[in-house]
């Protein structure tokens, strides 16, 4: 599909996510130099059956939304501030984080065909848990691997292998259960525990940064430059 047809497909799915119809959505605001584009802004009206907002310089409206985000985080009185944006009886907006992908374990099921087991769902709230429970495959087998997924399909092939380990086990008969933790934080790192589900020890552990993640240096770096700019 072309980038139009993509663009169609992810705001179809980000409504689903949302449990809303078009008939709901109060207003279309479009977001980013593109949306400028006639063809763009065309297809949202096709799609949402009305006009889309157009009064907000879409250049400016991502800087727009992190100022406002930044003032919800500072625990200051939105209502007072920007009171279009204050909720029902005043209530503050809340700002949740959320897991823009499932994460799981690649595992064999019944049939025993490889399959991708989602632990933790994808629009789960961060800080986000999930476990589950395998099986080993043969007698006494001496250790087991635990590859850790990216994405929400079942069939490996269209998932992501985000990190992997060995862990060493006693020798147990085929059927021995191994639990799986996930749990993935504010940080965006994935913390992975497995455990022996017989004897309930834990076999190991491992840590997985999300390749997007800057380092200290990385941040230090970042800053210096940015020192050397020179904004008029």
């Amino acid at each position: 599909k072309g980038l139009l047809g993509r663009t169609e497909d992810i705001t179809e799915t980000a409504l689903d996510d949302a449990g809303m119809r078009w008939a709901e959505v109060d207003k279309v605001l479009l977001v980013g130099g593109s949306t400028r584009m006639p063809m763009v802004q065309a297809m949202m009206r096709r799609l949402a059956g009305r006009e889309p907002e157009r009064s907000i310089n879409p250049d400016e409206a991502v800087a727009l939304g992190a100022a406002i985000q930044a003032h919800i985080c500072a625990d200051a009185d939105i209502g007072s501030a920007l009171p279009e944006l204050a909720g029902a009886n005043g209530r503050k907006i809340e700002i949740r984080d959320v897991t823009a992908l499932g994460l799981g374990v690649l595992a064999l099921d019944d049939s025993r065909a490889m399959r991708n087991f989602v632990l933790i769902e994808h629009n789960t709230k961060i800080p986000a848990k999930g476990r589950n429970t395998f099986n080993t495959i043969a007698d006494n087998q001496p250790e087991i691997r635990v590859q850790i997924t990216e994405g929400d399909d079942p069939d490996p092939d269209y998932v992501k292998v985000v990190g992997e380990s060995l862990f060493e086990m006693p020798p147990y008969p085929m059927g021995a259960p191994i639990d799986v933790a996930l749990s993935y934080d504010i940080d965006g790192i994935i913390h992975a525990e497995v455990y022996d589900g017989t004897s309930k020890k834990k076999l190991g552990d491992m840590e997985i940064e999300r390749e997007s993640n800057l380092d200290s240096a990385q941040v230090l770096e970042m800053a210096r430059d940015l020192k050397k700019l020179e904004i008029n």
